[in-house]
């Protein structure tokens, strides 16, 4: 208006205006960088409460997973090594154990290793609890240790009511073989001989090797008859028959060592692990 209509207006109005104009843009830049400052000073006051959070958090110890404290190795007011750094002197506050799954580790020898798998089914026994448990193989070595020819087997044993504490010894029964069905004798009525492939029978890798064996046995005439067998599956008490003996056939248990093939005899039959058998007499 000052430009197209001279002394309309003051030109000491028109100064003023501009100056109050300059002013209030000066005042706008000091207010942006005031509230710039006022942020920077938040992100300043969220950093030191971050910081105090952290702190406050290392008041709590927090386990990674749930359990029982077995050992406490610092007390109420003592004063231990902050573990910031991996150090030998470093002292644990509590050791922790989850005692819900036992793990027991199984030397098995070498000539069980190829019948080893994951999965397999173990019994234990626990002789200061007076009951057996069931376990899994979980995983193994898969590597024989030189020293003692055995591989190191780890099984999980559920413990869901925590009566088995850590440490207890335990026996554990393995299957390393099983068949149904099959044709067995007491192992203390065989004579053992060497080993011999087993007519017909294809042996599986880690099974025990068919080998030849001697029994007595009483014919229907109470004849004492030499029988040569072959012996599969052994275990403690009993002997597996694979060929050379019947269902049925009566084998001499005791007193065997007078005897000869032909030899009449009054036998008396006993059963033994549930098979009837013949004591000489």
């Amino acid at each position: 208006m000052a430009a197209r209509r001279a002394g309309l207006v003051a030109q000491q109005e028109i100064d003023d205006a501009k100056s109050k104009s300059l002013s209030t843009e000066a005042q706008v830049d000091a207010a942006r960088s005031g509230l710039e400052a006022a942020n920077q000073q938040i992100d300043v006051s969220r950093g030191a409460l971050e910081r105090v959070k952290t702190m406050l958090d290392y008041a709590r110890v927090t386990a990674p997973f749930s359990g029982v404290v077995t050992k406490r190795f610092a007390d109420v007011g003592s004063m231990i090594q902050a573990g910031t750094a991996s150090q030998t002197q470093a002292m644990p506050l509590v050791r922790l154990a989850d005692n819900s799954v036992l793990r027991l580790i199984l030397p098995v020898p070498e000539s069980a290793v190829p019948t080893i798998h994951i999965g397999q089914r173990v019994e234990v026994r626990i002789s200061s609890l007076k009951r057996s448990v069931s376990g899994s193989v979980t995983r193994f070595a898969n590597s024989v240790a030189v020293g003692t020819r055995t591989m190191d087997t780890e099984v999980d044993v559920q413990n869901p009511d925590l009566s088995i504490i850590p440490g207890m010894f335990a026996e554990v029964r393995l299957v390393l073989d099983q068949h149904k069905g099959a044709l067995a004798v007491p192992i203390a009525s065989v004579d053992q001989g060497g080993t011999e492939a087993a007519s017909g029978q294809p042996k599986a890798a880690g099974t025990q090797p068919a080998h030849a064996g001697r029994v007595l046995v009483v014919t229907p005439g109470n004849l004492i008859e030499i029988r040569q067998v072959t012996l599969g599956l052994e275990t403690a008490n009993e002997a597996e028959v694979l060929t050379g003996l019947k269902e049925g056939d009566l084998v001499v248990v005791g007193g065997r060592a007078g005897l000869q093939a032909g030899q009449k005899v009054q036998p008396k039959v006993t059963t033994v692990g549930g098979a009837p058998s013949q004591d000489g007499h």
